[in-house]
């Protein structure tokens, strides 16, 4: 372990310790093996098919790991995801990268939904992706919407109003704060469902009765 500290190996050298009996016996061993920037490619992917879920998040956020190590691990996550019990998923979302994030999003269970949420990790453009993507439900969306850091964000609100799925309810609580371009664009768009553009219209003529009638105040000051 002192040894696989250093940034710079031989690829001998490693390939050496990961056929020795410390490697076979130390998962700690392997986990700095397939994070080590020197490790070539091929013994990488070797590595990483022996190492357990939490294990190849651990990978993930080495100090050591490169980009590319990082992508081929997280690659071997999102591959096991399908077949990962849903416990073990909201531990994963407690701790993961965000791109892994994005993926546990597509399952829409709620709990896996609320576990991403609260992860500092995660970014609003994972969220963004995710509400303009066919994964999104109306349960993954009301949770975005509910979540105090997430919920108030307005281009998550705009993306959130943009897709079919969204309960109705939301552009009752929602539009009144939305710009009258945003609420036009919405308007305009194929992709909202009928009870959604209904609310949109409803809006919209609201806010011309509004203006009417200031405009007739001002006029009979």
């Amino acid at each position: 372990m002192a040894v696989l500290r250093r940034a710079k190996l031989p690829e001998a050298l490693l390939r050496s310790i990961a056929h020795s009996p410390q490697a076979a016996t130390s998962r700690r061993v392997k986990i700095a093996l397939a994070a080590h920037p020197a490790t070539p490619p091929p013994l990488v992917q070797e590595l990483l098919g022996q190492l357990h879920l939490m294990e190849l998040v651990e990978v993930q956020r080495h100090p050591l790991a490169s980009a590319d190590h990082k992508a081929a691990a997280q690659q071997a996550i999102q591959k096991r995801l399908p077949d990962t019990e849903l416990g073990i998923k909201i531990t994963l979302a407690r701790r993961c990268s965000s791109t892994v994030l994005e993926a546990l999003l597509a399952d829409g269970e709620l709990r896996l939904v609320q576990a991403v949420l609260s992860n500092p990790r995660l970014a609003e453009g994972n969220l963004l992706a995710h509400l303009r993507s066919p994964q999104a439900s109306a349960e993954s969306i009301s949770a975005m919407l509910r979540h105090e850091r997430w919920g108030v964000r307005p281009k998550i609100r705009l993306a959130a109003l943009g897709n079919r799925k969204t309960p109705a309810i939301w552009f009752t609580l929602l539009l009144p704060a939305i710009p009258d371009t945003e609420v036009r664009r919405l308007a305009q768009s194929k992709g909202v469902a009928p009870r959604q553009l209904e609310a949109l219209q409803e809006e919209l003529a609201r806010r011309e009765a509004v203006s009417m009638s200031h405009s007739e105040n001002t006029e009979t000051s």
